[in-house]
């Protein structure tokens, strides 16, 4: 196995389950449903405009759905 590089780092976050499956749905509603979910993509975005790298734009926010409620999501095991 090859050692990880700068273009394929793999982190991980911790999160509820129900987080991970709303941040999805709000992603999708956003970048559309087709293909793999674009949530990698949105936090690379927000974290290059956190860190203020030149051209760096904050990502696109959903409107207000059913993912903006904590309580619509599936329970945390």
């Amino acid at each position: 196995m090859s050692a990880e590089t700068d273009e394929d780092f793999t982190a991980k976050i911790r999160m509820t389950k129900s987080e991970w499956d709303r941040f999805d749905k709000a992603t999708r509603s956003v970048h559309g449903e087709a293909g793999r979910p674009p949530r990698s993509r949105v936090i690379r975005d927000l974290m290059r405009w956190y860190m203020r790298e030149p051209g760096a734009k904050q990502p696109e926010r959903p409107e207000v759905g059913p993912w903006s409620d904590p309580s619509s999501g599936s329970p945390a095991k």
